[in-house]
């Protein structure tokens, strides 16, 4: 099945913020039947980078904490 193409549906976008967190950005547009590059435009025009950020950091410091010497 091809993939969607044009504009982000609101629907999409919607998508996108509420599931940035818990999903990488190919399972976004993969779910949504889109390829990567409109889902990371969608990202960088909007600034959720941070977002993900946010989540890289938690990642980090529980990798951390877990470490025997912590």
């Amino acid at each position: 099945m091809a993939k969607k193409r044009g504009q982000l549906s609101l629907e999409e976008e919607k998508y996108i913020r509420e599931n940035l967190i818990s999903q990488s950005i190919e399972q976004i547009a993969a779910n949504l039947n889109r390829n990567d590059e409109p889902v990371k435009r969608y990202i960088d025009e909007k600034q959720l980078f941070n977002l993900s950020e946010e989540k890289d950091n938690e990642n980090f410091k529980h990798n951390f904490h877990s470490k025997n010497f912590w």
